[in-house]
Formats: C-alpha cells, structure tokens, sequence
C-alpha cells in the first residue's frame, strides 16, 4: 500500500520535467541524439537540472552545425547515448515530462 500511496504523491504534486534534445536530423529512427538537456520544475519554480552533449556514432552534418551551433569538436570527448539515458531516466523518475517541439 505505502508504493501507491508514494506514486499519488509525486503525481499530484505540481513537479515535472521539461526536455528538450538536438539530434543530427529530423528522422527519429535514422538519426541520433547529439545533446539532451532537461529542466525539473516545481510549478514555476526551476529546481534542477541535467544536460550533456552525447557523441553520435556518425559525423554531425554541417547543417546541423549551422542549426545548433554543436561540432562534431565539441562532442568527440563527449559519453555515448548509452551511458546518458539511465542518468536521464533517473533524473526523470516519476514525474511527467513535457517535450519542447515534439510530435504527437
């Protein structure tokens, strides 16, 4: 009883989680992430944070480039999306997200 009762907390209380990525294209199957970074707000109130730039397996495109201003420099030291997504998903929790610019 006390797991629910600690779920209905955390989904009524007013925190969630604002996310938003850069990727090296707009295809969500063919292209991978190059940055993701994510905002835990309690109403209005920002009270953390997580971001990383994340090294593709390919090069980014030089128009990608020119759209987020991240190089192909800037992410050669960077972790791979594998090592990322258990540190976001923890970040997450239970909390509900909201996506900048994402599709239905």
């Amino acid at each position: 009883m006390q797991a629910v009762q600690e779920k209905n907390e955390i989904n009524n209380s007013n925190i969630f989680v604002a996310i938003d990525v850069e990727t090296t294209g707009l295809s969500p199957v063919k292209n991978e992430l190059i940055e993701v970074s994510a905002i835990k707000y309690e109403g209005t109130k920002k009270i953390d944070t997580f971001s990383t730039l994340i090294k593709p397996k390919v090069s980014i495109p030089y128009h990608i480039t020119n759209i987020t201003g991240i190089t192909n420099k800037m992410v050669e030291q960077s972790p791979m999306v594998e090592e990322i997504m258990p540190l976001l998903v923890d970040f997450i929790g239970n909390y509900p997200i909201i996506a900048h610019n994402a599709r239905v």
